[in-house]
């Protein structure tokens, strides 16, 4: 699977390098360029045990890549980005202002649906199936892990009307549990009619 992370920094490039650990395509996109840089030439900028061996491994062997450019994003054919990262949760990595910019320069799409620590709101639910609800688009949705991105999605397509078990193997299939929203799939769906 081919996968791409906005932000380098602590949660980013931990999720980045496991994920390429697994056999995963990884590009990890940030905006600063002396950390890109370092990372490029296989310095780790945060320790974590055994971290830089798994980026250094997984550089190597062509699956972990970073880039400053979010022009890689739409070299690998995405058209539309949904940030579900609120600005500041996260002072080191890109803030939506110049994700949008970058974006904006490259003609693709974007979007900012932020997501707290208070959980998720029907417009907040309405607006992601919005954004992914565009023929043809190739969406590139991100957050701190991918966790509230994807949960948000599952929402959204629950809401469109798909079956909460294909929703639930599809996220488990990419790491991710949707059990804790189960019932307001199966809600959002039934509203559906």
């Amino acid at each position: 699977m081919k996968l791409t992370i906005i932000g380098s920094g602590y949660v980013g490039l931990v999720t980045g390098a496991c994920l390429a650990e697994v056999g995963n395509q990884v590009l990890c996109l940030d905006t600063d360029v002396t950390k890109v840089a370092s990372l490029c030439a296989g310095t780790v900028p945060i320790y974590e045990p055994g971290l830089q061996d798994i980026v250094r491994r997984n550089m190597a062997a062509g699956r972990l890549r970073f880039s400053c450019d979010v022009a890689e994003a739409a070299r690998q054919g995405f058209t539309f980005i949904v940030n579900n990262r609120p600005d500041g949760e996260e002072p080191s990595e890109p803030q939506g202002d110049e994700i949008a910019a970058a974006a904006q320069a490259l003609g693709i799409g974007y979007v900012a649906i932020p997501v707290t620590h208070a959980g998720f709101s029907l417009p907040q639910v309405e607006s992601m199936l919005a954004a992914i609800s565009a023929p043809d688009a190739k969406i590139l949705a991100y957050c701190r892990s991918g966790t509230r991105s994807t949960l948000l999605w599952a929402l959204a397509r629950s809401a469109a009307g798909d079956d909460a078990d294909d929703l639930t193997r599809a996220a488990q299939a990419a790491g991710y549990d949707l059990s804790g929203i189960r019932p307001i799939m199966d809600q959002l769906r039934a509203q559906r009619g």
